[in-house]
């Protein structure tokens, strides 16, 4: 009889145990893999445990949990330009979650600068990917981008456009019109611009395929009235 008291104080002192949930982690941008600041992150079932991302966007929550074990701690990631997002960590885990961002809506003014950024990261993570599938989001940002410019003579970015006219090229989609259409907008810049980029060859490039490639560009954008 002794024993089953002992086992019943056992038990009723092991369910009032209450565990210290501890959880990490760091956002990043989908296409650029930088770091997002001021992100709010939190806690799905007590909504009042929250918190935000710092510059580097890193974060951490902290719960008092009820049970034996400590469950994993579901949150709620959302940021004004970003898809809101929810994910599970486990107790005293840590979670590298990368968010992406909304469809930017037609009726939405880009203005340069923030049209050359979408353009240059999703060109930047196409090429880290090696991959020829890219996400609907990401064309469908890319197209709006890219017809809101109505001039490009800025040397860098002209090479930007000239590279992604050659290069990216994902599955059942291609940006070739939107960009000839950008280049004709300042022709002797962008020819010149081509022919900047034949001469400085990069090191892994094929000559014939590239240099074929950026001739076929070169010879519309000359023969264009």
């Amino acid at each position: 009889m002794r024993q089953l008291v002992y086992i019943f104080i056992a038990l009723t002192y092991l369910s009032s145990c209450d565990c210290n949930q501890n959880v990490k982690g760091t956002i990043l941008d989908s296409n650029t893999k930088e770091p997002i600041e001021n992100v709010d992150v939190y806690n799905k079932n007590k909504t009042w445990i929250k918190t935000k991302t710092d510059k580097k966007g890193h974060f951490e929550l902290s719960n008092v949990s009820g049970g034996l074990t400590c469950p994993p701690m579901t949150i709620i990631i959302e940021h004004k330009e970003y898809k809101k997002i929810e994910t599970e960590i486990e107790s005293c885990g840590q979670k590298e979650i990368l968010l992406s961002k909304k469809i930017i809506e037609q009726k939405d003014t880009l203005t340069y600068k923030q049209a050359m950024k979408n353009i240059r990261g999703i060109f930047e993570n196409y090429k880290t990917n090696e991959e020829s599938i890219e996400s609907e989001d990401n064309k469908y940002i890319m197209t709006t981008s890219l017809n809101s410019l109505q001039s490009v003579t800025d040397k860098n970015d002209l090479e930007l456009l000239i590279n992604i006219w050659n290069y990216y090229d994902p599955t059942d989609y291609s940006c070739r019109k939107e960009i000839y259409k950008i280049l004709l907008q300042n022709k002797t810049i962008s020819i010149n611009a081509v022919k900047d980029r034949m001469k400085h060859k990069m090191n892994w490039e094929n000559e014939d395929l590239s240099g074929t490639e950026f001739k076929n560009l070169l010879e519309q954008l000359e023969h264009k009235k």
